[in-house]
């Protein structure tokens, strides 16, 4: 600081060693100053014609509004029936693998409607023809419409919303008109949306893929790719 005083610098240096410490302690100090003052019916002058900051104003909004503190509740969840069917049958359908990236890790791997969950009649909801095995971070681009595929199952990217950067191409549009894995079993059928509304499934420990599939249909065991084959 070109201008400031040695305790200008002293405070910026204590904010910048921990920003939230020395907020959480201004804000203290500002609330215990007016609680004080509004004890003492102190009324400050107006600051100028234009400007009004009565301090029994700021008091009550320290006093009303305590700084949030972190917790947690119960809270009513509405549960999709069938879910871990559609899951699986698109875990078999796909083995194991993101159609997009070719990704084989359970955990982030989730069953995504093609058709949204709420559009789909009760079949659709459950049938793997309506499902496409995306790893996490495709499935939310699939899920917000910045991706897309078509009825040829190209990957079509909305480039009304992703811009161009190093970053985004890499991650995005470097997949644009490349052709998904198709499932060996049975193909989706694209043209009941052009995007998605996620499914979020929750994710299994298994870190391989054989084991996975192999403990969810043990009398098909000896057909999955197992590592190093």
């Amino acid at each position: 600081m070109k201008h400031g005083s040695k305790l200008d610098s002293q405070v910026w240096q204590w904010y910048a060693e921990n920003p939230d410490a020395f907020m959480a302690e201004c804000l203290d100090l500002l609330q215990h100053a007016l609680l004080q003052a509004n004890k003492q019916h102190f009324h400050p002058a107006q600051l100028a014609s234009d400007r009004y900051s009565p301090l029994e104003t700021a008091t009550k909004l320290l006093l009303d509004k305590p700084k949030p503190e972190g917790g947690e509740r119960e809270a009513t969840t509405i549960q999709r029936i069938n879910q871990s069917y559609f899951r699986n049958s698109l875990f078999l359908n796909y083995q194991c693998t993101c159609c997009i990236t070719g990704m084989q890790i359970p955990s982030m791997l989730i069953a995504s409607h093609v058709n949204p969950w709420k559009a789909s009649t009760p079949t659709e909801k459950t049938a793997a023809s309506n499902g496409l095995l995306l790893n996490a971070f495709h499935d939310r681009t699939f899920d917000q419409g910045l991706i897309s595929i078509d009825d040829d199952y190209h990957i079509m990217v909305n480039h009304d919303e992703v811009r161009h950067s190093p970053i985004n191409d890499r991650w995005l549009s470097a997949f644009e008109n490349r052709r998904i894995t198709l499932s060996p079993i049975s193909n989706p059928r694209m043209n009941l949306s052009s995007t998605a509304t996620n499914t979020y499934c929750s994710p299994t420990p298994k870190a391989s893929c054989s084991p996975y599939l192999e403990a969810l249909f043990p009398s098909l065991s000896n057909s999955w790719p197992h590592p190093g084959q």
